[in-house]
């Protein structure tokens, strides 16, 4: 299985993160710091085992937004899968087929993994590595084991938990809330109730006659509590009645002293108010109208004084000077601009003659050809002599080259004259004699090594027939001793048999006849067994180590030795080559130094021929490079006198053009630049000058029209005409002139204004007249309106109306009362016959003996009710009594329940003995198994730690009874992972998951494995040691290694050139390489 690919929709800070077509081997996924790698690693966990609870972990919401979660894409043996989880909903795991797969057989593919085990071995971090804790423990080891043992579904480990948890669930022994802990509480109750069952069945008949009488009493005292309630109730109503008849008595008496004045115009003291008001407030604004008038009258008076009669008959006339004002202001602005404009141009244009030289004025200027044509040709010009001047110093350039070329040569060919013909054939002649001397020495190299091979033959013979000859000497003492002793022991037999048996003469002959005949034939056996040994021990030797040499030729190959030895030592010493001759193989030595020397002897021939070659090739370019240099000469000096006719011809143009003839092509060209731009600046001042002189007569004319309409309006200006000053003081009468307009404008606002204030005050007169008029009009009908209400009210004035009109309120108050009173004692004591006798006593008004009798009967009550209850809680023990007879009187419904309790106690019991019994059995085969597989794993890691560590550590190894590993190195001694460093500890336990990986493979589909930077503390040679580990692992396995450190990627690709990698980056894009 192998995981193709992913789409996280939203997870921490990835939001619709893609990526697809991932290798079932290595990828490598490099990134810098929180590009979110540890984040991937989380998503893949989230999504094939399911979000952990908040408080185990984070969830990484989503930062970006999304559906928090997404798919992953998996490759089975089954075929593709995708499964697609997101947070606090239930999964979705789909075949290619679109076969959807559960929780449990989506776990069951994946070998019964839990998010533990497979965060531990399969997808783990560098801080999880560093700990054994994770892989140490017993549920992951025991999640392994029993993937061995079952193949798929759950392990051991939890079959054993829900067998202690179901011993758990039956009984706890000091708790009561287990299934047979509750059975035994239940029979307690149960058998405590049938026997109270039992002895309350005795005594039923006398309850119930008690309970009969109980309720007799009840129902009297019932009848009695009613009776006293209602006379209580009716005392009770009197008492509280009696405020209501006092009331009334006194209301009624009020209303019979006041006078009687049943009648009063409706609203009578709200039309008084009302009429008041309005007089009063018709007074004050005919007062205030009166004065508004008089002030009006003055305001009209003082208006028609101030008002400028004259100046509003020329009004259309001083306004439209008024808006030309601004126009009038523009003009002049436009003109002092226009004299500035001027000015400038004047000046650029001196400026331009001054740059153009003391004998250029405006006539010269004039004559001067600025024309297109003419800028054409200087152009020409510029371009010839630049292309003149370019060629020659090219040429120059050309020249010098060669110079330095030619010069250069005749210094290297001075530098490397070749050797002389003597030496040439000195060096080749010393080659032949070394190749002579190579050929015969290794011609005697062969022969000597042939003379020592025979040498070395003979010597191997005589040892091993040495150690065979003393071979064959042991065994016949071997068999002396073994045979002696046997022929000993059977002739004493023989004698003593012959003597002392009882046997007679005949019989004793014939025994020791057969007895010497024994011993004749062991002796033959004997002698033909050591013979053979004798024998055998000498064809041995002879037979496996016989030689065609013999001694004599033995010492023949030593003299050839030592003469072969003198020849080799004269070769070496006229070749020149130093040779230990003691020294095992030297003749080889000899011929390989000789070899060398050889190559040495050809180099050196081979180097005088390459020489001799490079000096005559030498030659060759020396004459090229005088033709060269003769050629560059001849060429400048034709150059040197087309350049010069050039400028000839170019200065001769400057001067008939009107040009000094000194310029150059650029600085002529900016002549006739600036030539341009002063005549430009000539034409530019004559334009102006007229414009100017047209804004002069146009602003005289307006001038002498506005002071024209000034004078008519009696708006004197402050000196004489525009038109009548003289040219330095035009700018201060026009001003003065600007001055006046302005000042007869705001006059003329001023009287408008005035004009328009008179009207308005007229016509507010006007209203304000009417207005007085209406105001006097109301005040006399109101007044009307008073004397008319005093007469509906029978008053004579205001005092006896507001007298007349409180004793009417006051009555009618009385009345309304009278009746709330009435009709509060109908409610409260009603309109049948015990409301009249209610109405009579209380007419009799005995309220202190109503309020003691009331006391007298609450007392009475409250006694009749205590008894009342006291009888009500007997009565209703003796009812509880009662049920409880009758619901436990059925005492074989008990006994039955009882027998039940205790048939289900017993099953408990039975479930709880088979539970634990199940616990022991597979707590010990998963020992035995963990004892039998465990070493399969340790033994994989400890190859694998060999192969990092070089060696230096040979073995891993478990210590039961202690639940920890050690580690063996080279000298055999015991590290626990604690003395180890932090990078060996790393490689230790990534040894141990790869072991534990590889061993689940066995027993169910290879899954993938996802690293988190787990290489950074290991040194260079190991981390490259483990790079090959983990390739060859990943031909096996899916590895997914995230990393932040370019180097380990390096390594990898230096390894596997192939190998895929995918950049990350902060935005999440990503790069494959």
């Amino acid at each position: 299985m192998y995981i193709v690919g992913w789409h996280i929709e939203g997870f921490g800070i990835f939001r619709d993160f893609a990526l697809r077509d991932l290798p079932s081997g290595m990828v490598v996924f490099e990134g810098p710091n929180e590009a979110g790698k540890s984040t991937l690693l989380a998503f893949l966990r989230a999504v094939l085992f399911g979000f952990r609870a908040r408080g185990r972990g984070s969830v990484y919401e989503p930062l970006k937004g999304g559906n928090h979660g997404g798919r992953v894409f998996l490759a089975t043996r089954q075929g593709a899968i995708t499964v697609e989880r997101f947070y606090r909903k239930p999964a979705r795991i789909q075949l290619e087929d679109g076969t959807l797969l559960s929780e449990p057989e989506f776990q069951q593919l994946l070998g019964g993994l839990d998010h533990q085990t497979f965060s531990s071995v399969f997808a783990f971090s560098l801080d999880e590595l560093s700990s054994f804790e994770s892989i140490g423990s017993e549920q992951v080891s025991a999640r392994i084991f029993a993937a061995g043992l079952s193949g798929a579904g759950p392990s051991v480990r939890d079959v054993m938990t829900r067998f202690e948890k179901t011993q758990e669930q039956l009984l706890r022994p000091r708790s009561q809330e287990g299934e047979i802990n509750r059975l035994v509480h239940e029979i307690a109750v149960t058998e405590r109730e049938l026997r109270e069952a039992r002895q309350l069945a005795l005594s039923y008949p006398r309850l119930v006659e008690e309970d009969e009488r109980l309720a007799a009493e009840i129902r009297e005292l019932t009848s009695q509590e009613r009776e006293i309630s209602q006379a209580l109730e009716e005392t009770k109503l009197l008492c509280s009645a009696w405020e209501i008849q006092a009331d009334l008595l006194r209301c009624k008496q009020e209303l019979t002293d006041l006078p009687l004045i049943d009648w009063f115009p409706p609203q009578a003291r709200e039309r008084l108010a009302d009429i008041k008001g309005r007089l009063r407030d018709g007074g004050e604004r005919q007062e205030q109208l009166a004065a508004k008038v008089s002030s009006k009258e003055h305001e009209i008076e003082a208006l028609n004084y101030g008002l400028d009669t004259r100046l509003l008959e020329h009004a259309q006339e001083v306004r439209q000077l008024a808006e030309e004002l601004q126009l009038h202001t523009q003009q002049r602005q436009e003109k002092l601009r226009l004299e500035a404009e001027w000015q400038e141009r004047a000046q650029a244009l001196r400026r331009v003659l001054d740059q153009l030289g003391p004998g250029v004025d405006e006539e010269h200027l004039a004559r001067i050809d600025v024309s297109v044509a003419a800028r054409q040709q200087l152009r020409g010009f510029r371009d010839d002599l630049a292309r003149l001047n370019e060629a020659l110093i090219k040429l120059r350039a050309q020249l010098e080259t060669a110079k330095q070329r030619a010069a250069s040569l005749e210094e290297e060919m001075t530098a490397k004259e070749p050797a002389g013909d003597s030496e040439a054939e000195a060096r080749r002649k010393k080659v032949r004699e070394i190749s002579g001397f190579l050929k015969e020495a290794g011609t005697l190299a062969q022969d000597w090594a042939k003379a020592r091979t025979g040498l070395e033959n003979l010597r191997v013979l005589q040892h091993w027939q040495e150690r065979a000859a003393k071979e064959a000497a042991r065994k016949r003492r071997q068999m002396l001793y073994v045979i002696g002793p046997v022929l000993a022991a059977v002739v004493v037999g023989l004698v003593l048999a012959a003597t002392l048996g009882g046997v007679k003469g005949t019989e004793r002959v014939y025994l020791l006849v057969i007895g010497l005949a024994v011993v004749v034939f062991v002796l033959a056996v004997m002698l033909f067994g050591l013979r053979g040994a004798w024998d055998g021990g000498g064809s041995v030797g002879a037979g496996a180590f016989a030689s065609p040499v013999d001694l004599e030729e033995g010492r023949g190959l030593e003299d050839k030795c030592k003469e072969l030895d003198g020849r080799l030592l004269e070769i070496a010493s006229a070749a020149g080559v130093e040779i230990q001759a003691a020294s095992d193989g030297w003749p080889i030595s000899l011929v390989s130094a000789l070899e060398e020397k050889l190559v040495e002897a050809e180099r050196e021939v081979t180097r005088l021929e390459e020489h001799r070659k490079t000096f005559a090739q030498l030659q060759k370019d020396l004459e090229a490079a005088l033709g060269h240099r003769a050629q560059a000469s001849e060429a400048f000096k034709q150059a040197q006198q087309e350049l010069n006719e050039r400028e000839q011809t170019f200065r001769s143009w400057l001067v008939a053009n009107g040009m000094p003839g000194t310029l150059s092509p650029e600085a002529a060209l900016d002549f006739l630049a600036l030539a341009e731009r002063g005549r430009e600046a000539r034409e530019e001042c004559a334009r102006l000058r007229q414009q100017i002189k047209t804004i002069d007569e146009q602003l005289a004319l307006w001038e002498k029209r506005a002071q024209d309409v000034l004078t008519q309006a009696g708006v004197e200006p402050e000196t004489t005409g525009v038109h009548q000053v003289e040219d330095k003081q035009l700018d201060l009468t026009r001003d003065r002139l600007t001055r006046a307009i302005l000042m007869a404008k705001v006059r003329l606002d001023e009287a408008e204004e005035l004009q328009t204030k008179l009207r308005s005050a007229e016509a507010a007169l006007a209203d304000l007249r009417q207005d007085l008029d209406r105001t006097t009009a109301t005040l006399e009908m109101t007044e009307e309106e008073l004397h008319q209400l005093l007469a509906e009210g029978r008053a004579g004035d205001e005092a006896e109306f507001l007298e007349r009109l409180d004793i009417f309120e006051k009555r009618q108050k009385l009345k309304e009362r009278i009746q709330e009173l009435e009709a509060q004692l109908t409610k409260r004591l009603g309109l049948d016959e015990r409301a009249r006798t209610l109405r009579q006593e209380l007419e009799q008004g005995k309220v202190e003996a109503w309020t003691q009798t009331a006391q007298t009967l609450e007392r009475e009550l409250e006694e009749l009710k205590e008894r009342r209850d006291a009888l009500h809680m007997r009565s209703g023990e003796l009812k509880e009594q009662l049920r409880g007879l009758e619901n436990s009187a059925n005492i074989a419904e008990l006994e039955n329940k009882l027998l039940q309790l205790e048939a289900t106690l017993a099953q408990a019991i039975d479930r709880w003995y088979v539970a634990g019994v199940a616990t022991t059995l597979l707590r010990s085969t998963l020992a035995r198994y963990t004892e039998d597989r465990q070493p399969q794993v340790l033994a994989e890691a400890s190859e694998l730690f060999g192969e990092v560590t070089a060696g230096r550590y040979a073995r891993v190894m478990a210590l039961p009874d202690r639940n920890e590993l050690v580690v063996l190195d080279s000298a055999g001694r015991q590290k626990n992972p604690g003395e180890l460093s932090r990078g060996t500890a790393e490689q230790l336990y990534l040894c141990l998951r790869m072991g534990l990986a590889h061993e689940f493979s066995r027993h169910a589909e290879p899954l993938p494995i996802v690293m988190d930077d787990v290489l950074v503390n290991f040194d260079p040679r190991r981390r490259r040691a483990m790079a090959k580990l983990l390739l060859n692992f990943a031909s096996s396995h899916q590895l997914l290694l995230f990393t932040c450190h370019p180097d380990i990627t390096e390594v990898l690709l230096e390894l596997e050139p192939s190998l895929r990698v995918e950049r990350m980056d902060y935005d999440h894009t990503g790069s494959s390489v």
